[in-house]
C-alpha cells in the first residue's frame, strides 16, 4: 500500500492531462496503485518555506533523472524550525485516511484486502503520532528509522 511521490521540476508546469499520462506510463511499469505527482518550477525552489513537506522534499528525496544537484536550490531547513501548524495538518490527513478506510460494514466484516489497507492506515496514524511528538520536541528527522530511534 505504498505510493510513489514524484516531483517534477522544470521551467514551466505541465498540464493535468500530461501528468495523468505520466502516471499511466509509470503504472504500466511498476506494481504501485497510487502515484502522486507534484510539480515545481525550478525558479520557485529557493522560495520554499520550512514545513515538514518541504523538509522531507529537501532531505529525503532521491533524484532519479536530471540534475542531481537540483535540490541544492531549496533553502537549508532545520527540523527544529518546522512550524507547529504542520502537526495539525499531518494528524488530520492521517486520521482522515484512517476513518475513510472504514467501510459501511465497519471493521468487523472487512475483506482481507480492506483489512490490510485499514491496518496500513492505522500504522501510518501511529507513525504520525511519533512525527507530531518529534516536531513538538524539535527532534524530527527525515528518515523513518531515525525518527523511531529518536522517539
Amino acid at each position: 500500500y505504498n505510493d510513489f511521490d514524484i516531483a517534477l521540476i522544470h521551467e514551466q508546469k505541465i498540464s493535468d492531462i500530461q501528468k495523468e499520462n505520466i502516471k499511466k506510463a509509470i503504472k504500466k511499469k511498476v506494481e504501485i496503485k497510487w502515484i502522486d505527482i507534484s510539480q515545481y518550477r525550478k525558479q520557485d525552489l529557493n522560495n520554499l518555506k520550512n514545513s515538514i513537506l518541504n523538509y522531507d522534499f529537501k532531505y529525503a528525496t532521491k533524484v532519479i533523472y536530471g540534475d542531481e544537484k537540483i535540490l541544492d536550490l531549496i533553502p537549508d531547513f532545520k527540523a527544529s524550525k518546522i512550524p507547529f501548524k504542520d502537526i495539525d495538518i499531518l494528524f488530520r490527513t492521517r486520521i482522515w485516511t484512517l476513518v475513510g478506510s472504514i467501510g459501511k460494514s465497519g471493521i468487523c466484516d472487512m475483506s482481507s484486502e480492506d483489512a490490510m489497507f485499514f491496518r496500513n492506515q492505522m500504522a501510518k496514524c501511529i507513525l504520525a503520532v511519533v512525527d507530531c511528538n518529534l516536531i513538538l520536541e524539535q527532534g524530527y528527522h527525515h528518515r523513518y528509522k531515525e525518527r523511531v530511534d529518536i522517539f
